[in-house]
């Protein structure tokens, strides 16, 4: 199916096919990495993330996948700030933890720059 699309000729059709055949697969739990690099290449990045999210894939999406998956939408199995704005799952209270916590180091960051700045000042 994924070949026999991508051998329309009219650009729109092929783009609405093509995200038809990821919901469809989405739908089914068969989106691969093979799904996921047709939709980006054929679509805007505005689009692939209105589509897909940012972030961590749903696991429903991945549940019949067999090859190789891909669990972010990055094309990645994980790493560093991964948690984040999971489409279909809820972050919830980790979002609003981390948030605090940028928040603080921030603070702590603005803190030390204005301590340096006094310090320069009273010796310079």
């Amino acid at each position: 199916m994924m070949k026999c699309v991508s051998f329309i000729e009219d650009e729109g059709e092929r783009t609405e096919e093509i995200i038809d055949l990821f919901r469809r697969a989405a739908k089914g739990g068969f989106v691969s990495v093979e799904v996921l690099k047709l939709l980006k290449q054929n679509v805007s990045a505005k689009e692939f993330t209105d589509i897909v999210g940012r972030g961590r894939l749903a696991d429903q999406w991945l549940v019949n996948v067999t090859s190789s998956s891909v669990k972010y939408t990055d094309f990645t199995n994980g790493g560093e700030n991964k948690h984040a704005r999971r489409k279909g799952k809820s972050t919830s209270k980790w979002a609003k933890k981390q948030r605090e916590r940028e928040s603080m180091i921030q603070t702590r960051k603005q803190a030390k720059n204005e301590r340096r700045e006094k310090k320069r000042m009273i010796t310079g």
